[in-house]
């Protein structure tokens, strides 16, 4: 089963291959120049088309991507926007092509394939809110600890330049593979120094 995994966003993460490989074919690319307004709008209409050319030149016969959080639960309205574009062009390209669409949450795939949701403990009632520097920092090393998992297990070559992008797609590929095909894979859920 040729599955391919993507992660939403900005710069799209792409992973994939079928659950024989050990290394899925995985890159990221643009969707839109940052700090462009409303750029997400010419983005969705590049991630429709670059996925429109992608079934045509490959098989797909499911795809992955991390599920859209509720907008409520989200403050950034560009968050909000873009996800629901992004999702609808995936969901709309793959309806043509009559490939199924699978959106679960990334936390479930991080935990996966790295053992936990996040690099960091989850705050508990109480503690102070954290700073937006402290909030981006989480976030980071979050993609971080994906990134190192993805080297470890070999899912993405050790040479590569750091891609968090890649590793999230690569992520929701591995994911995607486990829940599909019922594979099981000698997934390491150690925890590395992240």
């Amino acid at each position: 089963m040729k599955i391919l995994g993507l992660d939403l966003a900005r710069k799209c993460g792409v992973g994939y291959g079928d659950e024989s490989e050990r290394t899925p074919r995985s890159f990221s690319f643009e969707l839109y120049s940052e700090g462009r307004s409303e750029g997400y709008y010419d983005g969705a209409g590049k991630l429709g088309s670059w996925l429109n050319d992608w079934i045509t030149a490959n098989v797909v016969d499911a795809i992955v991507c991390e599920r859209f959080l509720d907008p409520s639960a989200q403050e950034n309205q560009a968050a909000i926007i873009s996800g629901l574009l992004y999702q609808g062009a995936v969901l709309g390209v793959a309806r043509c092509y009559d490939i199924p669409v699978y959106l679960y949450p990334v936390a479930s795939a991080r935990i996966h394939l790295c053992g936990r949701a996040t690099a960091h403990p989850p705050r508990r009632g109480g503690a102070p809110r954290l700073s937006k520097r402290e909030v981006a920092q989480r976030r980071e090393d979050t993609k971080r600890m994906v990134w190192k998992q993805c080297v470890m297990l070999g899912l993405i070559p050790s040479d590569a330049i750091p891609d968090y992008d890649r590793s999230d797609g690569v992520c929701m590929w591995e994911y995607g593979v486990a829940k599909l095909t019922r594979a099981t894979r000698p997934l390491a859920l150690s925890n590395p120094a992240w």
